[in-house]
């Protein structure tokens, strides 16, 4: 029996100290057949050169193209999936190391799934191990219950490959959130998600990094940051509602939306922070933490934009 193509989307933007070693990293891949689809998002600092002499010496792997114009990150994958034309598609970041047997233990897991996900090894921006995996800071769940994945994602882009025809539930992408997390809580509604708890790709942590995932930034708490952080969680909540097809489910995000969509004119809403703790065993099925941490997350959701407002004048 034939295997399946598995187009792999590289996007890339000034990647220069680190795409050489990614690319190796693929094309190193045991699984075959398999395309590299690489969308370069106006790289200035020779990325696109790298990756033309990439495409000459490889051409019957590596599809590449540049953009006429600048998309930013969200943007330049979607079209770079469609792009696509493998039975599946593995999102791919332009920092990080895969193990040369990634797709191959993937594809192990596809009979059943729409979407599989793996750990990760974090590292530095010099190939250090940190010490420390994604599984240190979420549960890789593979329940298919879109509630899970409401506030919180264990599934990275680098880590994740999923099928083609997942796409047809999931464009166009919103425009608020990122875009794995839109994927795995796609697959949740209307497939199946499956979970190898082995670490298959070096996480590259630095500056440049999209997600700050270990939290080290400093970010404004300013009033026009909070209003903005709310109707981006109020944007998210309606497109997930959006998509959801449990009467039940549907119903409960609908009271969490509506509740939500009143803190920029409340103080404090208690409605909202008692819905999502009487659902917290589903709600924060991802993020670990005892029962303190999960009461202080229903506790920062409840709060309005008035009381922030107080806080941050005082």
């Amino acid at each position: 029996m034939k295997s399946p193509l598995i187009s792999i989307a590289l996007c890339t933007y000034n990647g220069m100290p680190y795409v050489e070693e990614l690319v190796n990293s693929l094309l190193g891949q045991t699984y075959r057949p398999l395309e590299i689809c690489i969308r370069d998002d106006q790289s200035s600092d020779g990325t696109w050169k790298l990756i033309q002499d990439y495409q000459k010496n490889y051409p019957q792997v590596i599809k590449a193209i540049r953009n006429p114009i600048r998309l930013g990150f969200q943007a330049n994958f979607e079209v770079n999936f469609k792009d696509c034309i493998g039975d599946w598609i593995a999102p791919c970041d332009q920092d990080d190391i895969w193990r040369a047997d990634k797709l191959e233990l993937m594809m192990e897991r596809a009979a059943s799934a729409s979407l599989i996900y793996h750990d990760s090894l974090l590292i530095d921006s010099e190939g250090n191990s940190l010490n420390s995996s994604i599984s240190d800071k979420f549960r890789l769940v593979q329940e298919c219950d879109p509630l899970n994945f409401l506030f919180f994602n264990s599934v990275s882009g680098h880590s994740l490959i999923f099928r083609r025809s997942l796409l047809a539930y999931a464009s166009p992408f919103p425009k608020v959130g990122y875009y794995d997390h839109w994927l795995a809580y796609i697959a949740s509604v209307y497939g199946q998600i499956q979970v190898i708890p082995t670490p298959l790709v070096c996480f590259r942590q630095h500056q440049s990094n999209q997600s700050d995932f270990q939290k080290k930034r400093a970010y404004s708490t300013n009033y026009t940051t909070s209003r903005q952080k709310m109707q981006q969680e109020t944007g998210w909540l309606f497109s997930c509602l959006a998509k959801i097809a449990d009467q039940k489910d549907a119903s409960l995000v609908g009271k969490i939306l509506d509740l939500a969509k009143i803190r920029e004119t409340r103080f404090f809403i208690p409605a909202l922070g008692w819905v999502i703790w009487k659902n917290r065993n589903r709600l924060m099925a991802i993020k670990p933490g005892n029962t303190l941490s999960q009461l202080a997350f229903a506790w920062r959701y409840c709060i309005g934009l008035k009381t922030k407002q107080l806080i941050q004048l005082g």
